[in-house]
Formats: structure tokens, C-alpha cells, sequence
């Protein structure tokens, strides 16, 4: 299931078929239905998959949900994507709250965090600064505001010998949808 999954992701989804994997299934579903005369296509894929005899439809969505990312997907550059289409802002006063590269940079942290769910986010210095169009020295100080304001929190710290970022956790319920 995880190869048909992981090549079913390949696919150009849109935005409300990518986030709702039960959508992609009924999709899957009356696909296969109109080439095989009304046959399931889970039947058939528990009848070909002697494994998982039990709800094949439900394992696809139980496996879709824990593939965040698509294959080849660079976790940063879909969160950048998330930040653009929707950018995020912090719910209280914070420094350097109204400076717009700060504010995209914890957009990014924070879509990053939401694909991520409750698992630690690396946040390397020189790729964000790449993103972002700032150094790795300003990045380096966004992050230490963010962090000394409680926007994030490490949690790991960066390994130079094993080219390993530091990881955080972002508080999410810090921020709300931005209305500019």
C-alpha cells in the first residue's frame, strides 16, 4: 500500500484532494469503477493483497495521512508555499512583529510545524536564509528573538560533524491568519 500511496502522491492534486485523502479514494474508487463495470477497487485490492485482507481503503487513507510530504518534496520550499498562500501572523506583541522577511520567516516555521505535526522541525540556518533572501547571520538573530519570545523553542541543537540543524518545536497557537 505504501508504494501505491507514495505513487498516487505523484500525482498533480489540487490543494482540496491533497489535504483530504478521502477525497483521492472515492476519486480512485469510481475510476477503477468505470473501466471494471462497477467493480471495487478496494475488493479487488483486498483480493490482491493478501496482507491486508481488512479495510484497504482505510489503510490508504491511514498511510496517505502519514506521508507528509509528496516524494522528491523539499519539506522548506512546500512550507515557503504554504507561507505565500497564506502567510501567518503572531496573535500578540512580539519584537520585530511588523518586519515583513520576520514575519514571512515564522510563516515558514509555522506551516513547517503544521506539516510536521507533533514531530520537531529542523530549521537549517543557510537553506531558511535562502528562502527567505537574508543571510544566515540575520536568520540566525530572527530565530533567537523568535526563540527568546516563545515562538519557538529548541529543542535539539545543531550537530556541525553530522551536518544535523537544530530542531523546534513552533507554538503554533501563537499565530493566526494574516490580514494584509
Amino acid at each position: 500500500m505504501f508504494v501505491f500511496v507514495r505513487e498516487m502522491m505523484r500525482c498533480p492534486w489540487s490543494d482540496t484532494y491533497r489535504e483530504d485523502p478521502d477525497h483521492v479514494a472515492d476519486f480512485v474508487e469510481r475510476l477503477w469503477a468505470r473501466s471494471r463495470n462497477g467493480e471495487s477497487f478496494w475488493d479487488a485490492w483486498e483480493e490482491y493483497d493478501e496482507e491486508f485482507q481488512t479495510d484497504s481503503r482505510g489503510l490508504f487513507i491511514r498511510v496517505w495521512l502519514q506521508m507528509r510530504f509528496p516524494p522528491g518534496a523539499d519539506p522548506l520550499l512546500t512550507a515557503k508555499a504554504f507561507a505565500d498562500r497564506t502567510p501567518m501572523s503572531l496573535r500578540f506583541k512580539a519584537p520585530m512583529k511588523d518586519k515583513p522577511d520576520y514575519r514571512h520567516l515564522l510563516s515558514i516555521c509555522y506551516h513547517l510545524q503544521m506539516l510536521m505535526g507533533d514531530k520537531p522541525v529542523a530549521l537549517p540556518q543557510d537553506r531558511l536564509a535562502q528562502i527567505v533572501g537574508k543571510s544566515q547571520q540575520t536568520i540566525s538573530g530572527y530565530l533567537a528573538v523568535a526563540e527568546r519570545s516563545g515562538i519557538i523553542k529548541k529543542v535539539s541543537r545543531h550537530n556541525f560533524n553530522a551536518n544535523l540543524a537544530a530542531k523546534f518545536q513552533v507554538a503554533t497557537e501563537l499565530f493566526t491568519p494574516s490580514s494584509d
